[in-house]
């Protein structure tokens, strides 16, 4: 396997980096957004959707990023989306019409998928062995940290107008330059030709049963990571009427501790299966629900999100770990957009989701309800154990 350079190492994590910003960033201007296009009809339930569908346009459009992954080129497909991420992210700075700032952060989501499911193609085709299992960790641990540092700038930025946060997203520029000049389309990894007649193709080797189980897993692992994330500060502002960077220093553990599960991912598999690092996961998260069912004083409500952070750090480099092992290097774009589908698909999901679960039951009773849910999504996981045919 080629050595790859410092420089294009750089570069993948900083487009890694580029997921995460796209919504982070404009998270604390959301109030502003609400009240300067207060005049639009239905403006207090169409403003949060400049944050939240993103996460569509990512789901829907994942999928097709993939094929174009493999039959276009990886390197294509991420220069392209750091371009329509530039584009597509700052259209707010200068936006007059809600209902165009909506299109454009869908537009984004566009954007986010194709460069989240070229950057994880690229990383399975350039990395093997302990040496991809060391940089999926390291790209988990560094988009953690990246959505700490931007929810902080998006909030000092939000302060003075909720326009400028938007003027962040021309920062891809900076990763296009960086993409475009250090990292080299991997070699031999068109799609392959349509086989002859009785030749086996390589879409009837891949284990289908564990791929769909790979996508459900990473499903589970982002609805119910988001269900702390999404509900928490409800819970808190009606338990102590806590202030809002309080709150986000809270939110902000999760990510810290994230990263630190990302940085020490590889290190763990070498005592640990796959299949047992899911499920070390899952049962770190239903661990986080039941501190936060039974929590009275706010120290154990930072343990719950240190854990629930600890456990999605082990989840997502698991998930992008054990697809690229499953997948022939020709399949791999189709693959990951499909993976990419499944973790978006749950984020955007997952406050719809439990709605009616919390009229009947209140935040902090739905939580521990939950924790079963986590608990059994444990289960689910070790049936990741089945063996390729």
């Amino acid at each position: 396997m080629q050595q790859i350079a410092k420089a294009a190492k750089a570069s993948l994590l900083a487009s890694a980096s580029m997921t995460v910003m796209a919504g982070a960033i404009i998270a604390p201007a959301l109030p502003g957004i609400g009240a300067a296009f207060a005049h639009f009809p239905s403006a207090a339930t169409l403003a949060p959707l400049v944050l939240t569908v993103t996460s569509l346009g990512v789901a829907i459009c994942s999928l097709p990023a993939g094929l174009l992954c493999d039959r276009w080129g990886r390197k294509k497909v991420l220069l392209s989306s750091l371009i329509l991420y530039a584009l597509a992210g700052s259209y707010g700075y200068y936006a007059n019409n809600l209902y165009l700032l909506i299109a454009s952060r869908f537009a984004l989501g566009m954007a986010v998928s194709g460069v989240m499911t070229s950057s994880n193609t690229l990383i399975a085709d350039l990395f093997e062995g302990p040496r991809r299992l060391n940089f999926l960790g390291l790209q988990f641990a560094a988009m953690a940290l990246s959505a700490v540092l931007f929810l902080v700038a998006g909030g000092f930025l939000a302060q003075a107008s909720w326009r400028y946060p938007f003027a962040l997203y021309s920062l891809s520029l900076l990763v296009f330059a960086a993409v475009f000049a250090f990292i080299k389309e991997p070699p031999n990894r068109a799609a392959p030709t349509q086989p002859d007649i009785g030749e086996k193709s390589d879409l009837q080797e891949i284990p289908a049963i564990r791929v769909t189980l790979l996508y459900a897993t990473s499903f589970s692992g982002m609805l119910l990571f988001y269900l702390i994330a999404s509900q928490l500060p409800f819970l808190l502002k009606s338990k102590f009427e806590l202030s809002p960077p309080l709150v986000g220093a809270i939110i902000a553990t999760s990510n810290f501790f994230g990263a630190v599960s990302g940085f020490n991912y590889n290190r763990v598999r070498q005592w640990v299966s796959a299949p047992r690092a899911f499920s070390l996961g899952f049962g770190l998260i239903a661990l986080a629900f039941s501190v936060v069912a039974h929590a009275e004083s706010l120290p154990f409500f930072f343990i719950a999100m240190a854990l629930s952070g600890l456990g999605s750090g082990m989840i997502g480099p698991n998930a992008n770990s054990s697809l690229a092992d499953l997948i022939p290097s020709g399949q791999r774009g189709r693959f990951f957009g499909g993976l990419t589908t499944s973790i978006f698909i749950g984020q955007f999901l997952s406050p719809l989701s439990v709605q009616h679960a919390i009229l009947y039951h209140g935040y902090q009773g739905f939580l521990g309800a939950f924790s079963i849910a986590a608990a059994f999504a444990l289960l689910v996981s070790l049936l990741y154990l089945v063996r390729r045919a």
